[in-house]
């Protein structure tokens, strides 16, 4: 722990919490408060008041002490929150589209039409057919990248480094002696990856390239080397945008495994730049260019084993600021559903604590000024009368700031909190549907990429298909689903819809069979390259029998493009979808409120009819109804939203978004339009039924009609149930605070519930309910007793709360009716009131005669 302008803090607090505007705001607050306290206590030794402040002035201190620290902590874990998921995000969503790339250089590696253009070029470079397989296979590179849009360069090599063809024609390379060549064509790995200046890109600072040696299908010597040159920049730039379209404060960057920045989203900071990141702690502070920063930097997940180059996701938020922006998210939550999220996993004990300890420091402060104003109506004699009465009203009033204090600072806690776990819980949701959009616009790709393959295509144009063409289909089909291992199976079917070969060993049974679904007619029918068809999220028996989504395109012949057939990949559905939706939801080191909250937390996605498509909660499988507020539904493309909802008996923080497509997949120009959600549900704790509070505990002000009259009676007031009652000043001895449950004794009639010494003698503690005519409390803890003087004697009346002292004109005061004095014998008489609300309790006063008779009375049964 540290010490900060007097008060301890959390360490982790130290360096930040001076930017912390809204904890100076309640610390000064406090502190002038803390200070009033010391000013009254010495007031009221001074003017002979019985009124120690000290406990209370210590209890004071620690809960602002502890307020403060639980305040400074929740912006921070906000902070740490909201940034270090941007960090986590920028990393992990870069690293799962580059996993993409290491597939795609492997099967455009072993292309038939780049083998032969490469064996033509090794065999005969000057002959006339080069030139047709060179404009062919320039063709067939704008057809590549047509579909996988985040490559803006082809470039093939031969042996010697020589630029044999590239798409790009404005790119000045001929020749390159760049290191990458002679990696690829010897490396024992799937595919060479390099982000660093080539010589293969000059006019580019940095490059991104992906590489692999084409052989000959023969006798496997190396023919060349082909490179796909990744749109890097163009990549972060979408990321960031993505990450910071809510945002204006942050920068987000990656790094290098050196610290070297190598994107950025602001050219306040520059590329190259060197940092050393922190991947022990949550955050760091900065000082870059003169300016305090505060980091978070996270390094990548993986993605099936695929880490990429040791690249960190790296997050900048100017310290003077971060803390004093306004969220985003709304709280306005109803009072007996935030008492209930209060009760749930979301607050720690401390936080739960404080509005414990808040009410506690409440309740002494009401006994301190009540037995100061008991003691000051008792004692007439007293020539400081005047000058207590004035003291009292001021402890009162000082007491109403601190209260006042205390409740906003509380209040903007739990909106701290709740506000970034439902920040959270949309920021996640936003993430899955981006995964799912940029997932699947790769399955876009591949259908109608792989429907290209010229032996495919060759070999469908024969009027009959041998057992041998068949295998040499299948081959193909084997060697593309080991590369790509989303797929459950990639099947090849004719004109009539009759598979012709599968991926998949186990499905060899397909073979032979027409496949009537409707989305095979819808391929059949597409007649451009770039074209395709995706199935509706049902039950397909491709899929055993369970609902997936099959992506497929038209097989088109080399010369005049007649179709030929078709392709259909057959996702595989299930685990895929389940990964997507488990990598979104938070993990890593958890304390035990987030164990619990993660727990019973889940993410899902739906259709626009809330029909369930994944879920990672065993209740909801796919095509189970989520049946979840309307609200949500009516989101538009790309739009996220958050709020507290009560599901199934329990609370959750709910955030919802709607697809809207990665780059041209699902964008304004594609035919392809599917309404698709992810919800992510934070779990919050237990529904909880709404307690409604007695009357007798809420703010009464009783309005007398006295004009002008002579206040000759003063009430000591307090609550027992819904009642409101009291007992004239010079009846009471004083209030005191008992905190435990005292031992009970006697049967259900027993009026006692306990005793204790007082004043040298045992006091017996009643049961003020059962005088009343209600029946023994039920494991009780007592807290607050009126201490009753009857003749010389004294006897304890157990109360829930006390209310006001107050000045009554006798003729306000009329005696009970017949009908209340039958059951509730200690009540003789009434005060009226001008309130027109019949809800409000009516102050009945005690006769303190009739009290000592039904005692001796209960005591003789």
């Amino acid at each position: 722990m540290s010490y900060y302008k007097g008060f301890e803090v959390d360490d982790r607090l130290y360096g930040v919490i001076r930017h912390m505007n809204g904890v100076e705001k309640y610390r000064d607050d406090l502190h002038k408060q803390q200070v009033a306290w010391d000013y009254l206590s010495v007031l009221g030794q001074l003017a002979k008041l019985d009124t120690e402040l000290s406990q209370t002035r210590k209890e004071f201190t620690q809960l602002t002490g502890t307020l403060l620290n639980q305040l400074g902590l929740e912006l921070l874990n906000k902070s740490v929150r909201q940034y270090a998921f941007k960090a986590q995000v920028a990393i992990n969503i870069m690293i799962r589209n580059l996993f993409e790339r290491t597939a795609d250089i492997g099967f455009i590696a072993t292309d038939d039409d780049v083998c032969a253009y490469l064996k033509q070029l090794e065999s005969d470079p000057d002959s006339e057919v080069l030139n047709e397989k060179r404009q062919y296979l320039l063709d067939r590179f704008e057809q590549y990248v047509a579909k996988y849009s985040v490559y803006h360069n082809i470039i093939l090599l031969d042996t010697q480094g020589n630029v044999v063809l590239q798409l790009d024609q404005h790119n000045p390379v001929t020749q390159s002696k760049d290191p990458l060549i002679m990696e690829s064509l010897h490396t024992e790995n799937a595919y060479v990856e390099n982000f660093r200046y080539s010589d293969l890109l000059p006019n580019e600072q940095n490059s991104l390239i992906y590489s692999y040696r084409v052989v000959s299908p023969e006798d496997g010597h190396a023919l060349g080397v082909i490179c796909l040159c990744f749109k890097f920049k163009n990549e972060c730039d979408g990321i960031f945008a993505g990450l910071l379209s809510d945002d204006q404060l942050a920068i987000v960057t990656l790094l290098n495994k050196e610290g070297k920045v190598i994107a950025s989203s602001s050219d306040k900071v520059a590329l190259n730049a060197r940092f050393k990141p922190e991947l022990s702690q949550d955050y760091s502070v900065v000082n870059y260019e003169g300016v305090e920063y505060f980091c978070c930097t996270r390094q990548t997940d993986g993605f099936q084993g695929y880490h990429g180059s040791g690249w960190l996701g790296f997050v900048m938020v100017p310290l003077r600021k971060i803390f004093g922006q306004q969220s985003n998210v709304a709280i306005d939550l109803p009072a007996a559903l935030l008492d209930s999220v209060m009760q749930g996993a979301l607050f720690n004990a401390e936080i739960k604590n404080i509005p414990v300890s808040a009410s506690q420091i409440q309740r002494e402060l009401n006994r301190l000024v009540w037995n100061g104003n008991v003691q000051q109506a008792t004692d007439k004699s007293s020539s400081d009368a005047v000058v207590s009465k004035v003291l009292l009203s001021e402890i009162k009033h000082t007491g109403v700031l601190t209260k006042h204090i205390f409740e906003n600072s509380i209040a903007d806690i739990q909106k701290t909190v709740i506000a970034s776990v439902l920040q959270g819980s949309m920021n996640m949701a936003a993430l899955a549907i981006d995964i799912m959009d940029r997932n699947l616009y790769e399955r876009a790709n591949d259908c109608r990429w792989w429907a290209l393959t010229t032996t495919f295509r060759s070999l469908m144009s024969k009027q009959a298909l041998q057992t041998q063409d068949v295998g040499e289909i299948q081959s193909v089909l084997h060697y593309i689903n080991s590369l790509y291992t989303v797929y459950g199976n990639i099947i090849v079917f004719d004109t009539q819809g009759r598979v012709i070969a599968v991926s998949n060993p186990q499905e060899q049974s397909l073979q032979g069979q027409v496949l009537t679904e409707p989305w095979v007619r819808k391929a059949l029918a597409l007649r451009s390259a770039q074209d395709y068809v995706v199935s509706d999220f049902v039950t397909t028996p491709l899929y055993n029998a369970l609902p997936s989504y099959i992506y497929a395109a038209a097989i088109h012949a080399i010369e005049d493009e007649k179709v030929l057939g078709g392709i259909g990949i057959v996702f595989d559905a299930a685990p895929q979808f389940l990964a997507m939706l488990q990598d979104v939801l938070p993990h890593g080191k958890l304390d035990r409120e987030q164990e619990v909250q993660l727990d019973y937390s889940f993410a899902v996605y739906t259709d626009a009819d809330k029909s369930v498509i994944a879920s990672t909660h065993k209740r909801f499988s796919a095509g189970d109804l989520l049946d979840i507020s309307d609200d949500f539904f009516a989101l538009t493309h790309g739009q996220s939203m958050c709020k507290v909802v009560t599901f199934h008996h329990k609370n959750y923080a709910v955030g919802c978004s709607k697809s809207a497509g990665y780059r041209e997949y699902k964008g304004t120009a594609d035919h392809y339009q599917q309404e698709v959600f992810a919800f992510v549900l934070i779990y919050l704790g237990e529904e909880t039924q709404a307690v409604q509070q007695p009357a007798s505990l809420k703010p009464v002000y009783v309005q007398h009609s006295m004009h002008n009259s002579i206040y000759n009676l003063q009430l000591a007031t307090f609550y027992v149930g819904n009642n409101w009652l009291a007992l004239s000043a010079n009846q009471v001895a004083s209030a005191i605070q008992v905190d435990t449950h005292l031992p009970i004794s006697g049967g259900e009639q027993d009026i006692v519930a306990g005793y204790l010494m007082y004043r040298g003698n045992s006091l017996a503690l009643v049961h003020t309910s059962m005088l009343l005519g209600g029946a023994k409390p039920v494991n009780q803890k007592i807290t607050e007793v009126v201490v009753v003087k009857i003749d010389s004697e004294y006897i304890g009346l157990v109360v829930d709360a006390l209310g006001e002292m107050m000045d009554v004109a006798m003729e306000q005061i009329r005696p009970v009716g017949t009908e209340i004095s039958a059951y509730n014998q200690i009540v003789k008489s009434l005060v009226l009131s001008s309130s027109q609300n019949p809800q409000e309790p009516m102050l009945q006063i005690i006769d303190v005669e009739q009290l000592s008779y039904c005692l001796q009375e209960t005591a003789e049964a």
